[in-house]
């Protein structure tokens, strides 16, 4: 896993807002993940959006894992 604190998603009045990561303030739950595969983090963020966890008051986080192949 890399060093920066990845990408966090929240739906607020229907709209989605990106902000940069780490939220050390927080405790971390995870409540589930996603793998996807994505070139870079513009492009997960475009896939995130269309998860449907990411409801009105929700939030995502999109976090780099290096893959072993």
């Amino acid at each position: 896993m890399t060093n920066d604190g990845g990408r966090h998603l929240r739906t607020h009045d229907g709209k989605v807002s990106v902000t940069d990561g780490p939220y050390s303030e927080s405790q971390e739950i995870l409540g589930g993940f996603f793998m996807i595969d994505a070139a870079d983090y513009g492009e997960a963020v475009e896939i995130a959006r269309t998860c449907p966890h990411l409801g009105e008051g929700k939030w995502i986080e999109v976090r780099q894992v290096d893959a072993v192949h």
